[in-house]
């Protein structure tokens, strides 16, 4: 195929062949068409560079299109076929190799390193911190590429658009009388001419001094910047998906003569800090800085996040106690009334010999960044129970409790699901004092999704709970999220009666929130992702925190049990009561009456409505006083009250 056609045209049009199809399918069905592409890039710089060049701007037939989209998919589901076999059904002598496996499956198919609003967070610092120096060694800052690949997205955002206003003015409509194959035939002719037209183009010398200059770059550094970007055709031997391939990190392709093409360049923040990495290393003093501002913001952004969701005050960073161990400190601990968050920061990179499955750095990793963290985690627990002064770096004596509920976390700068799915575990190999390992972009997506602390709080002490008992597997974090807070997880069920519960679903409500434009969708806008509370509980926990009462964290874990879709029964009580007029039956008065006797919302967390309380607007407020729960009141029924309205 790729010598029936002109194989850089023919790239372009299977990445717009991409792009319609995830307009229109869901990203499980499209999970791995990124990599796939990726690999035909591969071939075609593996290609001698004559024989490529040879053929541009050729004429060829567009079935070749259709053609090699379907042979790409035939080697990505039988690749697949292999690699879930490994993880899956496989049984692992070890966690380790268990990691392997996964690596494997992430490396054939998984290009996303987290969404991008949080990938470019995360960026701006790491960047910030080292462009100045960047800008003297390599004549252009780090952060000039992702400018580089926004200006260039828009560029080929108004391609697109012209060539679907153009083939709509072309393109004689269906007719109504048409049968089944004359609509397919229509919609074939369609898409093909959409994605051979819209392809990207194969960008000329004499255009880089235009985009230089709307980046506010001399041609020296804009040359040197796309250098820096590209695979150079000719240039590597790729033979299957198992080969390392340069255009992963490097997806400019580039001819010897300087024309250059770029056809994804909105995808390239999820290979920016590889690519950072790799640009920095020839120079020994610049990789040292950037590695030190990769390790400062992994200690610094979950430091930011956590003080975003819990406040400053309860924040307490770089904290020390008196310990056998000469590194007794703790990045990061979170005092609430009757629970600590704990967290080790780790900005280590992941080496390409560990993402390719090589067990001896695949165990050196999970030794160094996990292992230890788990381990330092334990010792900061321990001493919490062992009742011992700690100390902030501001000073301040952290106002923990011996019999304080410990939620242990590791947070890491590179994605590494495999290691978040199976490692976590101490030196001493016990689950119930492994940690919770989550990447730095999903510590930003759930904080994000659950700003409030209650609901945070609620999400880590459940995926905390969940690695512990060794109950679940989860491939990617967004994907827990989103079950989570559709349904608990109830819906989620044991691979094998009395197994693990495998959460590999891809979350459609976190995916599309998160990667449809808002301009996309005319009729409707994306839902956002909610944790399905009631914001007047919400509120009545958060004052419950406020005052740091005991009862916080009880009555969070009974309010983040009940499934969202049972809050009904208080959602119309709660309306009775602050709307009186709706009261005009003996029924209606008999559910205001429990309300304000006090009643259980789904057998779980008890609630009192006080329509005697202030009100501000039309709405009433939630005030949460701790009581013991009626032991012999029925779902729904009536108890004394925690929640006052």
């Amino acid at each position: 195929m790729v010598e029936r056609s002109d194989p850089l045209h023919l790239y372009g049009a299977l990445h717009m062949w991409d792009v319609r199809a995830r307009s229109v399918l869901s990203g499980a069905q499209l999970h791995g068409s990124d990599a796939l592409l990726e690999f035909f890039a591969g071939v075609i710089t593996s290609e001698p560079e004559a024989d490529v060049t040879a053929r541009l701007r050729t004429q060829f037939d567009p079935q070749i299109v259709l053609d090699a989209e379907n042979q790409l998919r035939k080697i990505g589901e039988l690749q697949a076929s292999i690699d879930f076999g490994d993880a899956f059904n496989t049984p692992p002598k070890s966690p380790v190799e268990s990691v392997m496996n996964l690596l494997a499956l992430e490396r054939h198919f998984d290009r996303m390193a987290g969404f991008e609003r949080h990938l470019r967070r995360i960026a701006d610092q790491v960047f910030d911190l080292v462009d100045i120096a960047a800008n003297e060694v390599l004549g252009f800052q780090l952060s000039d590429a992702v400018r580089f690949a926004d200006l260039h997205s828009q560029a080929l955002q108004s391609i697109w658009e012209s060539v679907s206003h153009d083939i709509a003015e072309s393109h004689a409509p269906l007719s109504r009388e048409a049968d089944d194959a004359e609509r397919m035939q229509w919609l074939f002719t369609d898409i093909l001419m959409f994605v051979l037209d819209a392809a990207a183009p194969l960008v000329t010398p004499d255009h880089n001094g235009p985009i230089a200059e709307a980046l506010g770059l001399g041609s020296a550094s804009f040359e040197n910047l796309i250098s820096a970007l590209a695979t150079p055709l000719g240039s590597q031997q790729i033979q299957d998906l198992h080969s390392d391939n340069s255009v992963r990190n490097h997806p400019i392709l580039q001819t010897s003569s300087g024309d250059w093409m770029w056809c994804r360049p909105v995808d390239f923040v999820h290979c920016i800090f590889d690519w950072a990495f790799e640009t920095c290393q020839r120079h020994p003093r610049l990789l040292q800085k950037f590695d030190k501002a990769r390790q400062s913001t992994a200690e610094r952004l979950p430091a930011d996040v956590l003080a975003e969701v819990f406040g400053e005050d309860r924040l307490h960073v770089n904290v020390t106690y008196p310990d056998k161990e000469s590194d007794a400190e703790a990045d990061i601990v979170v005092c609430l009334p009757g629970a600590n968050l704990i967290v080790e920061c780790k900005g280590g990179r992941i080496t390409a010999a560990a993402r390719r499955g090589a067990p001896k750095r695949v165990e050196k990793h999970a030794e160094e960044m996990i292992t230890k963290a788990a381990d330092q985690n334990l010792r900061t627990a321990a001493a919490i129970r062992a009742g011992a002064t700690l100390n902030d770096s501001k000073g301040r004596v952290l106002p923990v409790q011996t019999d304080d509920l410990n939620l242990a976390v590791i947070c890491t700068f590179d994605r590494i699901d495999p290691f978040n799915t199976y490692l976590g575990h101490p030196q001493n190999d016990s689950l119930k004092d492994r940690s919770w390992t989550v990447t730095l972009a999903d510590l930003l997506l759930i904080a994000d999704v659950l700003p409030d602390p209650s609901e945070f709080f609620a999400y880590i002490r459940r995926r905390v709970e969940m690695v512990r008992a060794d109950s679940h597997r989860v491939i990617v974090e967004a994907d827990a999220l989103g079950a989570w807070c559709q349904d608990r997880f109830n819906s989620s069920k044991p691979v094998i009666p009395g197994g693990f519960t495998l959460i590999d679903k891809t979350s459609d409500l976190i995916n599309d929130y998160f990667t449809i434009p808002p301009d996309y969708i005319a009729d409707e806008d994306v839902p956002r992702p909610q944790s399905g509370v009631p914001l007047e509980i919400l509120g009545a926990l958060g004052r419950l925190l406020n005052r740091n009462d005991p009862e916080w964290v009880k009555r969070t874990e009974q309010g983040f049990s009940i499934h969202p879709s049972e809050w009904r029964i208080f959602n119309r009580r709660l309306a009775l009561a602050v709307n009186p007029a709706m009261v005009t039956g003996r029924t209606a008065r008999k559910h205001l009456a429990q309300a304000q006797r006090g009643f259980i919302v789904a057998g779980m967390l008890p609630v009192k409505i006080n329509v005697d309380a202030p009100v501000e607007g039309s709405e009433g407020f939630l005030i949460v006083e701790p009581a013991p729960t009626d032991s012999n009141s029925d779902t729904d029924g009536t108890a004394p009250g925690l929640v006052d309205s």
